[in-house]
């Protein structure tokens, strides 16, 4: 059997031209969310875009650009949060997204969230965060926390109605 021919840099960085730079908002968005600040998401980014150049190749033709390249930024936020922090400091994370000019009120409801969110199990938070923040369908957060589409759905069922128990609380 033969090898798959080898495809030139040229080639390759055109597939990653078209396969993968139309995502980089939302990859930057989900590194953001991760690590909680724009200059490490720009670091995680960029990390994730290396490894997502270096393995092209296990892009399926007809596969999920969108979804693959989440997947390696998600993995790579990972790292960097081993590397950098011991938690994800959530509240840290809303604040920062909240901005100076939000509404005492709105900052509020904010932090409220981010309290709540902080103490869901961090398999709950993992699949609401996914849905949430990239958008990701439940059969492509099902592949990506390699769980059945069940149990996605029925932690995302749980992990809402725990952020509407406690959000009501307050």
């Amino acid at each position: 059997m033969e090898a798959a021919p080898r495809r030139s840099r040229e080639q390759t960085a055109k597939q990653f031209e078209d396969d993968i730079v139309p995502w980089l908002s939302a990859a930057f968005s989900l590194a953001r969310w991760v690590t909680g600040n724009r200059d490490d998401a720009e670091d995680v980014v960029q990390e994730a875009c290396l490894r997502a150049f270096r393995a092209l190749d296990a892009l399926r033709p007809a596969g999920d650009a969108r979804a693959w390249l989440l997947a390696i930024v998600r993995n790579a936020s990972c790292d960097w949060l081993r590397r950098n922090r011991r938690h994800l400091r959530l509240t840290e994370v809303a604040e920062s997204a909240a901005g100076p000019d939000v509404s005492s009120e709105h900052q509020s409801d904010v932090n409220t969230l981010s309290a709540a969110l902080r103490k869901l199990p961090p398999e709950l938070r993992e699949v609401i965060e996914l849905r949430a923040l990239s958008g990701m369908s439940y059969r492509e957060i099902a592949k990506e926390v390699d769980a059945p589409l069940g149990t996605v759905m029925s932690r995302l069922s749980r992990g809402r109605k725990a952020l509407r128990a406690a959000v009501t609380r307050w």
